[in-house]
This record gives structure tokens, C-alpha cells and sequence, in this order.
């Protein structure tokens, strides 16, 4: 497939970088769609023919309004299923969020500012290279300006088997049991790609069998902005529970989450 074949959507707020970026595509016979912001990109992507695929996005990460390059790439991921993402930020040593995203995202990543020699071989390697992107959604909590995550040191042998990192984050979460029509409420302790950790408001009544691990759906709300709101949305199933010492019956749970999604709505 030659290079005229593949179509970049570029998103970015300062019109000259756009510009120049599109020249540069362009130049070097990609098709390029560009958008001032994440509104702009996503009402493109559904305007976009099905039959004609968006092979990468090409995002920033740090934008004005109420979306941001994750949340973007996160929408972006689950209207076409297997996009390939470039992030682009000038904000990677001075905000921690940016840094914590990428690490979750498993996306490729420029910084600003940058050559056109070497945005145009990131471009290549983003565009050959399988997708291995781990969880564009929860890189949405991560990079989130808002929250406060501290990775947790893994205590166990470096031996054993590889586990996500996890974050110290609270963070409200409601859940509910799948077939359950009531949501119940709680705040985690910590979270990860694969999996969270939360105490819940009320006692939590599940199978005692350990064979009887019921299905679970979660959603976090994340901090407000003026312009509207983020909720991040999962579904897995009760890995474990934990007793506090004023209840008989747990009040803390452990969910591994098969995947997490994003919700973005506007005030």
C-alpha cells in the first residue's frame, strides 16, 4: 500500500503547527483531515465514510474545552476499532498526567517541538506498527489534569508474573452486579489497566463460592470542567472481597476489568 493510500486526521488547536504538519503530510503523499479540536475531530470521524478508513490520528495531547488527546483518541478508538494514534505534546516534563497517559496508553509519542525529519519517520513506524495500545480509556484517567494518581510499588518477586501498575486514586464509583437494576456507590483505593480496588458504602453481598465470580459493571466519574464531564465505564468481575472490622460482610472489593470506555457529555 503506497503512502497516498493512507489517510492521517491531524488535531491541534495552533492552526500554523496544523498547517505545517498537513504540509508535511501532504508533501510526502499521505491524505490529511485536520481539525482545530477534539469537537471538530469527532463530528469529521462521523461525517467520514466507513468505507473510507482513517488509518492514524494524529493528536495533541494538552487542548482548550472539555476533551482532551485521550479522551479524543479513546472516542476516536471506539468509532474505528483499530486506529493507530501519535500523540504529540510539549508538556511532557512539566505535567506528571501527560507523562502517566502515555505510559497507559501504549501509544506512539512525539514531543514538541520536533523536526520534520524525525515527525515524518514517527509517522511511518506509527503507521506499520501493529496496534498494541493496552487501554486508550484508562490512559483518560491518568492523564486526566484533575486527578492525583500515585503509582504503587509492585512489593512482589521480580521473578514473578507481570502485572499492571497500579495508581492511589479516589476517585467516586458507582457499580452494579450484572442483571442488577440498582447502582451502588463507593470510592476507590486504587486502579490499574487491568483492574480496581474500592471500598463501598454499603456491605457488599456476593457468592461466597469461589467458583461464583458474578459480573460486575463499574463507572467513574471524573472531575468536572466548566465545559462538561468525562465517565470512564467498565465491566468485569469480582476478583475479590475484603472484610473492615465494624461489618461482618465485606465492604471492600477487587474487580478485574475486561476493558474500560469513555463517555464524554456535555453540560
Amino acid at each position: 500500500m503506497t503512502s497516498s493510500s493512507k489517510t492521517i486526521l491531524v488535531v491541534d488547536d495552533e492552526t500554523p503547527l496544523r498547517q505545517l504538519i498537513g504540509r508535511f503530510l501532504s508533501d510526502s503523499g499521505w491524505v490529511v483531515l485536520d481539525a482545530a479540536n477534539a469537537d471538530e475531530a469527532l463530528r469529521l470521524v462521523e461525517r467520514y465514510s466507513d468505507q473510507e478508513a482513517i488509518d492514524l490520528l494524529v493528536t495533541d495531547i494538552v487542548m482548550p474545552g472539555r476533551t482532551d488527546g485521550f479522551v479524543l483518541a479513546a472516542e476516536v478508538a471506539r468509532m474505528r476499532p483499530g486506529i493507530k494514534v501519535l500523540y504529540m505534546s510539549g508538556h511532557f516534563e512539566d505535567r506528571q498526567a501527560v507523562r502517566q497517559g502515555l505510559r497507559e496508553a501504549g501509544r506512539y509519542f512525539i514531543r514538541k517541538p520536533f523536526s520534520r525529519d524525525d515527525f515524518l519517520r514517527t509517522i511511518t513506524s506509527a503507521l506499520e506498527t501493529p496496534v498494541q495500545a493496552a487501554s486508550d480509556a484508562f490512559a483518560v484517567i491518568l492523564g486526566h489534569p484533575g486527578i492525583e494518581a500515585r503509582a504503587i510499588t509492585d512489593t512482589r518477586p521480580p521473578d514473578g508474573p507481570e502485572r499492571s501498575v497500579r495508581y492511589r486514586v479516589r476517585l467516586p464509583i458507582r457499580y452494579r452486579f450484572i442483571g442488577a437494576s440498582v447502582w451502588e456507590g463507593g470510592v476507590t483505593r486504587d486502579i490499574s489497566r487491568s483492574g480496581l480496588f474500592f471500598d463501598a458504602s454499603l456491605p457488599i453481598e456476593v457468592a461466597s463460592s469461589q467458583d461464583a465470580r458474578p459480573a460486575v459493571e463499574v463507572r467513574l466519574e471524573l472531575p468536572e470542567s466548566k465545559h462538561g464531564s468525562v465517565e470512564v465505564t467498565g465491566r468485569g468481575h469480582v476478583a475479590r472481597t475484603a472484610l473492615c472490622d465494624a461489618f461482618a460482610m465485606p465492604t471492600a472489593m477487587a474487580v478485574s476489568v475486561a476493558t474500560y470506555h469513555t463517555d464524554v457529555r456535555a453540560h
